[in-house]
């Protein structure tokens, strides 16, 4: 796995555990860098866009992208140990892997309200504002 290229989605560092367990590459797995592994439940609980980090992926996508994800449990639950997939599966790979994408995209500007001001940032009485907290309040 390139440790430059950030890693989104639902429980993604399960699945790269999962992925070093059933592909015997867990150092290469584990050699990701935790600011590269974006958990979309927790970065959307973080910019307030959800109460509760642990939510589905179809979840996100309705309430940040207003979107319905297609729920076939049948090729969700199918056999993915097939060399070849069906075109079912592919199709779910790849709603799944855009729905990351595009989640990730829409929340990313949004301020971390988890992060916290440094003491140089801070002046007493005052509150600092940047232009695009402002603008996300408003």
């Amino acid at each position: 796995a390139d440790e430059r290229t950030k890693k989104v989605g639902v429980n993604v560092g399960g699945d790269l555990a999962k992925i070093g367990r059933d592909f015997n590459c867990q150092d290469e797995m584990s050699a990701v860098p935790d600011e590269n592994i974006i958990n979309l439940g927790l970065y959307a609980r973080r910019r307030d866009v959800v109460q509760n980090g642990s939510i589905s992926l179809a979840e996100l996508s309705r309430i940040v992208l207003g979107k319905e994800m297609a729920k076939d449990n049948g090729t969700r639950i199918s056999d993915w140990t097939r060399r070849d997939l069906s075109d079912e599966q592919k199709r779910h790979c790849y709603e799944d892997g855009k729905a990351g994408i595009d989640i990730y995209n829409a929340l990313k500007d949004l301020p971390d309200l988890s992060a916290r001001i440094s003491p140089e940032a801070a002046t007493p009485g005052t509150i600092q504002m940047s232009q695009e907290m402002a603008f996300h309040l408003c």
